[in-house]
């Protein structure tokens, strides 16, 4: 995924900064409010008391606080993404620098809907495409049928469903059968097996090289 055609992260950022510039509102809408009617809310009966402005207050700095969080969530994430898209790119570049021979790869086959944007798209002498979907997770658990993150949970997205649809796509457009990889170029857990139908393969860009080359230079 490029950060040049689409930053997530960048979304996320603006978004954090839409909350925070509306917690900063309401802060400035509760004060005036509080300030111009305080004898009016002051004399409201609130779970049974009187002097209601502490309580309004109070359920608003609840509210400030809630929404000033999910800024912070939003904040946080922006830099996850953009780091995440900053090591793929440095990835891509990497693997495209290496010596591949009578292959070809190509950065960025395009982004389309209901595929998602094919990071890498690699085809041997004989013309057969890979599909190469890309993450940056450091570590991850690998069952026979699905990927989880490191803790077991579940993931949001499914990577291997994401390549699947890839392979799919890229067999339409080109007419031939396409083999879809999943590679996580951070991650140094040795990974070099089948999820399902999709080959993931984690570590370097050479070591990728190696392997896709490996299992099926010989039918090249």
């Amino acid at each position: 995924m490029s950060a040049s055609t689409f930053d997530p992260g960048k979304k996320l950022k603006i978004k954090s900064y839409l909350y925070y510039l509306l917690a900063g509102c309401i802060i400035v809408l509760t004060v005036a409010v509080a300030a111009k009617y305080y004898k009016v809310i002051n004399s409201l009966t609130l779970f049974g008391h009187h002097g209601s402005v502490t309580y309004f207050l109070l359920v608003m700095a609840i509210v400030i606080g809630l929404i000033v969080r999910k800024g912070k969530q939003l904040s946080q994430q922006s830099r996850f993404s953009s780091y995440g898209i900053k090591a793929e790119d440095e990835s891509v570049a990497a693997a495209l620098g290496l010596n591949w021979g009578a292959w070809k790869c190509w950065k960025d086959a395009g982004a389309y809907s209901g595929v998602g944007n094919i990071d890498m798209l690699i085809t041997d002498p004989h013309g057969n495409p890979y599909n190469v979907e890309i993450k940056s997770w450091h570590k991850v658990k690998v069952l026979p049928n699905e990927l989880r993150y490191a803790d077991g949970n579940k993931m949001k997205k499914n990577p291997i469903e994401q390549a699947m649809r890839q392979k799919e796509f890229v067999e339409k457009a080109v007419g031939r059968k396409c083999t879809p990889i999943l590679w996580l170029p951070k991650n140094k857990q040795g990974i070099d097996q089948y999820v399902g139908e999709v080959l993931v393969v984690s570590g370097s860009p050479k070591r990728l090289r190696d392997i896709i080359m490996k299992r099926f230079g010989r039918d090249s």
